[in-house]
């Protein structure tokens, strides 16, 4: 049997927390969570999730350096789709974030969460 597709949502927002925990577990979404960078690496090293949704502006390590972090960490499968979820939009760091990985950089305040969930059902937990 394949092992359940995974989603680990790094974020410091308790209330983004709740929302997009509850939209994916609707959906059937197996749904890990982290408040910073440093609980996300770890979690992510343990659990090889198929997805990671990353926020920037974040306490302890921004978004970016995590996202740098996780890419140069061997256990963390080089399958797994790290996205830059964030309201933050200065051109040159989401610039420097396509450039060490990101798969696809998502401003959170362009869609809603049921669009979020279906958008990444569809491209990345096939």
């Amino acid at each position: 049997m394949d092992r359940e597709k995974t989603v680990l949502f790094i974020e410091d927002d308790p209330d983004q927390q709740k929302m997009y925990s509850f939209v994916f577990k609707r959906a059937g979404v197996r749904f890990l969570q982290a408040q910073n960078g440093e609980d996300g690496i770890k979690i992510a090293e343990r659990e090889k999730p198929d997805v990671i949704l990353l926020d920037i502006l974040m306490n302890g390590i921004d978004g970016v350096d995590t996202l740098e972090r996780m890419k140069q960490n061997p256990n963390i499968p080089k399958t797994t789709a790290i996205i830059i979820f964030t309201n933050y939009t200065k051109e040159d760091v989401l610039k420097r974030a396509e450039n060490l990985g990101a798969i696809e950089i998502i401003i959170k305040t362009d869609v809603v969460p049921s669009e979020l969930v279906d958008r990444i059902r569809k491209k990345y937990l096939k």
